[in-house]
C-alpha cells in the first residue's frame, strides 16, 4: 500500500476509536496492551496485522465489514491501488 493508502488507513482507524468515544487508553485496555501501543499504530509508528485489526475493531466494538467497505471507498476516491499493476 502506498503512504496515500496507509494515510487513509491509519485516520480510519483514529476516527473509528473517536466516533465510539473513546481514548487510546481505553482500546489499550481491552486490547491488554499499553497507551503507547495504541498511539504507535495510529502514528503509523507500528504496523499491524489483520488478525491485530480484527482485535482493534472488535476493542471498539466496530463491525470489520463496515471498516473494511469504508476503507475500499476511501481508497477508491483517492485513486489508491493496492498493487501496481504489472
Amino acid at each position: 500500500m502506498n503512504q496515500r493508502g496507509r494515510t487513509a488507513f491509519l485516520a480510519m482507524l483514529r476516527q473509528s476509536r473517536l466516533a465510539v468515544g473513546m481514548t487510546q487508553a481505553n482500546v489499550a485496555q481491552r486490547l491488554g496492551v499499553r497507551q503507547s501501543y495504541v498511539s504507535r499504530v495510529e502514528s503509523g509508528e507500528r504496523r499491524i496485522d489483520v488478525v491485530e485489526l480484527y482485535a482493534w475493531l472488535e476493542a471498539i466494538d466496530g463491525d470489520w465489514v463496515t471498516f473494511m467497505l469504508a476503507l475500499g471507498h476511501s481508497l477508491e476516491q483517492q485513486g489508491v491501488q493496492g498493487f501496481p499493476e504489472v
